[in-house]
């Protein structure tokens, strides 16, 4: 098991955890590796759901589930990619512009 680094949100106005639920989530990230490698993930809540999409290193779409808990600011995601799957958690950083986590394979 490796650690993720990091999700970035590098410009989304308005984030903020103060009034955390998954709606303050949706957007475009950048999920960085622990090897600093970098990819883009897009996500969209409904009924305190997300889903989405995560481009993988061969540029393939895979698809992004996952849920937020607010009280803890505690994230889950499940990607699916054509020859790989991963569970990824992490907890929201005090200033609300990182998730810090781990990840299996």
């Amino acid at each position: 098991m490796a650690v993720l680094i990091g999700l970035l949100l590098p410009s989304f106005a308005g984030f903020t955890f103060a009034y955390a639920g998954a709606d303050d989530l949706a957007g475009r990230w950048t999920v960085t590796w622990s090897n600093t490698s970098r990819n883009a993930m897009s996500l969209a809540s409904k009924n305190g759901r997300f889903s989405g999409a995560y481009d993988n290193d061969d540029k393939e779409s895979c698809t992004v589930t996952g849920n937020f808990l607010a009280s803890n600011r505690h994230l889950a995601l499940q990607i699916a990619c054509p020859k790989w799957d991963i569970r990824m958690q992490g907890t929201a950083s005090k200033d609300s512009k990182t998730i810090r986590g781990s990840y299996q394979a």
